[in-house]
């Protein structure tokens, strides 16, 4: 056999034992000590990146298969037989914690959240109190704002990744973000009258006070009033 033959033969048998054990797109591993993700896997390289919270440095990783062989554990490999049956995907007990992309927080939030409503939220600032209805506002303005679930990762064909979320709550986070990053947008109006012509946020005087507490009679509303 010729030498070119014999060094693709060999080539050849192990790509196919190393495919046998090929990492799948999304498999956790452990590496360095912190849990990654791989991204790839053809055959001889591995590509992983780092799980860290939204806001820190993400590593990305290229390495060959020595050095995987070296380097990276796959969960089945630091587990105890006894614990094998956590690490199976349709037992959740054992999961990897959900990748959460976390929402956009404004450097300033002067206005500080003191009740929800459902449709509308009180707002303290320096010792004024100000209404936001935010109940017409298309709900989509708001995602940016909040923690969501990161339920996959796709190529998008340009080199990147194309995230699919999960659902996400309207809590008083959310609100609060949107309005301390907006309210410059929104425009603050002054007073019942202002309320009365359908200005989203406005300051609150006293004929709007006693209007709120007539309309809204929980105990969170009654205590932002005062």
């Amino acid at each position: 056999m010729k030498l070119n033959n014999l060094r693709q033969l060999i080539k050849e048998e192990l790509k196919h034992a190393l495919n046998e054990n090929k990492f799948e797109e999304g498999d956790i591993v452990l590496y360095m000590g912190e849990r990654h993700k791989v991204l790839s896997d053809n055959g001889y390289v591995v590509e992983l990146t780092t799980m860290r919270e939204e806001g820190k440095k993400q590593n990305t990783v290229m390495l060959n298969y020595a050095q995987v062989r070296e380097r990276v554990r796959r969960p089945e490999d630091y587990l105890n037989e006894a614990d094998w049956f956590d690490y199976l995907p349709d037992n959740p007990a054992n999961q990897p914690d959900a990748d959460i992309k976390q929402g956009y927080k404004p450097k300033m939030s002067p206005f500080n959240i003191l009740a929800n409503t459902g449709e509308s939220a009180i707002f303290e600032k320096d010792g004024k109190l100000y209404y936001f209805y935010y109940y017409d506002i298309n709900k989509n303005d708001f995602e940016e704002y909040a923690d969501r679930e990161i339920v996959s990762v796709e190529p998008d064909g340009e080199g990147g990744y194309d995230e699919e979320f999960g659902d996400w709550e309207m809590d008083e986070d959310v609100i609060s973000n949107y309005l301390n990053d907006n309210y410059s947008k929104l425009g603050i109006g002054r007073g019942f009258n202002d309320y009365e012509d359908g200005k989203e946020f406005v300051e609150i005087d006293e004929p709007l006070k006693n209007e709120l507490l007539q309309t809204f009679k929980t105990d969170d509303v009654r205590k932002a009033l005062g």
